[in-house]
């Protein structure tokens, strides 16, 4: 009896975090326009963004299609972490209007426990 012989496909190469996407869906009871102006005005933003016990010190946006904006979060130990992104939407009738983090994790680098 012969035997077949198959090669297996090689595995695609990750070029590394910056080739992958991550999407996160969350239905929130709200009108569009307040979980905009939660996820756009600093002083709003730093109310909820970071998790306690860490705070959210500063908030820099550039709120339109294709502009910045920095939100660094401060652990209790007082070390700071950036949070760099592009916001890719900036419309408040939008289903989205958040930053895109511009690396992969740059938010969650480093221990928060």
């Amino acid at each position: 009896m012969a035997k077949t012989a198959t090669k297996a496909k090689p595995k695609p190469k990750s070029k590394g975090a910056d080739d992958r996407e991550l999407i996160i869906t969350r239905i929130i009871d709200a009108p569009r326009e307040a979980v905009f102006r939660a996820w756009t005005e600093p002083k709003l933003l730093k109310q909820w963004f970071a998790p306690r016990p860490w705070t959210t010190p500063r908030v820099a946006m550039d709120v339109r299609t294709g502009g910045s904006s920095l939100v660094v979060m401060r652990s209790p130990e007082g070390k700071e972490q950036p949070c760099p992104g592009v916001f890719s939407r900036s419309s408040p009738t939008r289903k989205s209007c958040s930053p895109t983090p511009t690396r992969a994790l740059g938010c969650h680098q480093g221990s928060r426990s």
